[in-house]
């Protein structure tokens, strides 16, 4: 493919302040249990947020915006309309406004804005139109007749612009040799404009890519050759430029032809200061990325002149540990010369900020060595050595951490929720939830654990909690001890469920009462059909009938109408299907998805298992939530008991039935293999065979469980 054609034209004026690597990163997590890579929040030294998939360090092209990104935001359009009305320097100031709003800023903005400053009175409106245009074709690609607005500018103030504008037609028209050349007579009649030394090092580093083949091999002479003229063009441009954007984008240049060339370590010191002038809680994708692969290239004399490189950078050193310690390799020779390395650097930088933040990572040294005793002390004292509050967090979250593998669990909950509260920045605060909820559950403080995953938002743990692995009374204790917590109804209503589940009708429909108007809301918000297109029966009247059900067997004078009520309760139920015992407003058609597609017991990573405790809950509450489970045990409980009414038969033939249905509910009766459903049905089909040979639904029994000679009119 052509130079001409690979070039993006959207780069023109390329003064972006990205640096230059391609990030692909996957979404954060939104759940502790149904995710599959269960992460561990007690290991990490702090929550890993994003799974990044990366490629080697590239700088981003820019692809066509969709219709979204194409409409210009409210200060974008406000500058645009100063511009047309010819208020420059308003339009100036706009854009000034723009650019200090936005991570990414648009290409060629600053010269926009120097230009548009210097406009100083009518005689300057003519040629800053013909600015304008040429600019709205060059970053539209559409360059016929742009030689016109160009030649507008000769002989006036923007002079220099006219010039510029030239070499950019010419590097997205002519070959590399002919672009480099044009920059190069910009520069010599005007050689501190530093945008012509920035699109000089664009134009060998795209013809440096021209000769990229893809392999990842390092590059050859001729393309070794652009790659080094396009370093010290942009690294002039550094000079020059000083600061600012187009200063910040030509040194993470500078850093992508180091990465290209083999020098590492180089590369590396550049991304790290730019991770280093980070704000808590703000990201840089770019450097990020750029950065872990670097490290994945460099072997032990690359790190060792890297440690030479940042001696006397403590904040990028600081960086460079964080990289490795979270995404390194962890050996015990790997965290012995990280401690070395540490240590040395605390000598010498024994500065307040510096040795808080070498404690902590000191401290995440010694607990990944098995020494969480030593851990704890060393993120003690880089407590009380870092003034900055992102300082303190992270080694808060280091303290926490320690106490936990040193079961001091109550103190490091402590610690986590300390953390939860009072961060700086939201991400930690969401990890140390995520942590607390954890360290709850494995001290099996249900009603705590809750109250993190509420705060959270994550719907699929909390609902797992409240419908599976909490008891009742777990949920009565988050009531009592958080009376207060806006989701106390839900509670409640979560309990009105585990009472009808567990056969306790009358409890359940005084408890679903007590909830008054918010029952009626909770339900509007999730009224769904039964199979038969039925609506389905509301808590709160479903549990008063199968109570009505109850009360007239235990009360009824024989066994007749004892079969009657149970056997209607039984009826109830299967024709509810799983609807009856779902707790929707808890769930919000999330169960299915969270169980039977992505459930606890179901993830990638083989050897993860739920404990005794949380499989057998798990198994306990598969079987009382489903409805037609709970229907067969009443249908075999009415043939059992009440053998000589006429439910018996019918009550044998519902219970047949009910195994049909069982194993296309959901994966997990499907995946139990201690069930054969179809030889189970067959077995009561010739049961109501023998014991009731001469009921109408023998024959139908027949059909579907064999036929029993002499029995039901057969041969």
């Amino acid at each position: 493919m052509s130079f001409r054609k690979r070039a993006s034209l959207t780069l023109l004026l390329t003064l972006s302040a990205l640096v230059p690597a391609l990030a692909c990163w996957g979404p954060e997590l939104e759940s502790v249990h149904f995710h599959s890579m269960r992460p561990d929040f007690l290991r990490m030294p702090e929550p890993w947020w994003r799974w990044p998939g990366e490629e080697r360090a590239i700088v981003r092209s820019p692809q066509p915006a969709t219709a979204d990104e194409a409409a210009p935001d409210k200060a974008e359009a406000a500058a645009l309309r100063l511009e047309e009305e010819g208020r420059y320097p308003q339009a100036a100031a706009e854009w000034r406004r723009y650019r200090n709003s936005q991570p990414e800023q648009k290409y060629g903005l600053q010269d926009r804005i120097l230009t548009l400053a210097a406009w100083r009175g009518a005689q300057d409106t003519p040629v800053l139109r013909a600015y304008l245009r040429a600019r709205g074709q060059i970053e539209t690609g559409v360059l016929t007749g742009i030689g016109d607005p160009i030649r507008a500018l000769d002989g006036t103030k923007f002079q220099t612009q006219a010039d510029y504008l030239r070499a950019v037609v010419a590097f997205y028209l002519g070959t590399p040799e002919e672009s480099a050349a044009k920059f190069q007579e910009v520069l010599k009649l005007h050689p501190r404009y530093s945008p012509a030394l920035y699109m000089l090092g664009r134009t060998y580093f795209a013809a440096a890519n021209e000769l990229d083949d893809g392999s990842g091999a390092p590059p050859d002479a001729a393309r070794a050759r652009y790659l080094r003229l396009a370093m010290e063009s942009y690294q002039e441009c550094v000079r020059r430029a000083r600061r600012g954007p187009l200063a910040k984008d030509a040194e993470g240049m500078a850093a992508a032809c180091r990465y290209r060339l083999g020098d590492y370590p180089e590369a590396l010191a550049t991304y790290c200061r730019a991770l280093a002038e980070v704000a808590p809680g703000d990201e840089n994708e770019d450097a990020f990325i750029s950065a872990r692969w670097c490290l994945q290239r460099m072997n032990g004399n690359a790190h060792q002149r890297f440690q030479q490189l940042v001696a006397d950078q403590p904040r990028v050193a600081v960086v460079y540990l964080d990289l490795i310690l979270r995404y390194g390799r962890s050996s015990a020779g790997t965290n012995y010369r990280l401690g070395l390395y540490a240590l040395d650097l605390l000598k010498r930088h024994p500065s307040l900020e510096v040795s808080g933040r070498l404690l902590t990572q000191l401290s995440t040294i010694e607990d990944r060595a098995g020494h969480a005793d030593r851990a704890e002390s060393l993120a003690a004292q880089a407590l009380l050595r870092s003034p900055r509050p992102a300082g303190r967090d992270e080694a808060r979250w280091a303290h926490a951490l320690a106490l936990h593998h040193a079961g001091r669990h109550p103190e490091a909950l402590r610690e986590y929720e300390e953390v939860a509260n009072h961060a700086v920045v939201p991400r930690m605060r969401a990890g140390a939830h995520e942590a607390a909820a954890v360290l709850s559950e494995l001290q099996h403080d249900y009603p705590n654990a809750l109250r993190h995953y509420f705060a959270l938002g994550y719907r699929k743990d909390y609902a797992y909690v409240a419908d599976c692995l909490a008891t009742e009374e777990d949920l009565r204790a988050f009531i009592k001890r958080f009376p207060r917590h806006p989701q106390c109804n839900l509670m409640r209503y979560s309990i009105g469920f585990r009472q009808m589940r567990a056969g306790e009708y009358a409890a359940a429909a005084q408890t679903f009462a007590s909830l008054g108007a918010w029952l009626q809301t909770a339900e509007k918000s999730y009224a769904v059909e039964t199979s038969k297109k039925k609506p389905r029966t509301p808590p709160l009247e479903a549990s008063r009938l199968l109570a009505d059900l109850k009360r007239r067997e235990q009360a009824a004078k024989n066994p007749a109408e004892k079969a009657r009520a149970a056997y209607a309760a039984g009826q109830f139920m299967f024709h509810q299907r799983h609807l009856l015992f779902y707790n929707g407003a808890l769930w919000q058609g999330d169960r299915t998805w969270a169980l039977a597609l992505n459930a606890p017991y179901n993830v990638e990573d083989r050897s993860f298992k739920l404990s005794p405790k949380e499989g057998a809950a798990l198994r306990a509450y598969q079987e009382e939530h489903a409805a037609v489970n709970q229907a067969l045990q009443v249908f075999r409980r009415v043939a059992d008991q009440y053998p000589h009414t006429p439910e018996a038969p019918k009550a044998l033939y519902s219970a047949a039935l009910c195994y049909s249905f069982l194993p296309s509910l959901e994966s997990y009766w499907g995946n139990r293999t201690d069930l054969n459903y179809e030889r189970e049905g067959a077995k009561l089909y010739r049961r109501l065979q023998r014991e009731y040979p001469h009921d109408p639904l023998a024959s139908a029994a027949a059909k579907y469980g064999g036929a029993i000679p002499g029995v039901g009119g057969t041969p």
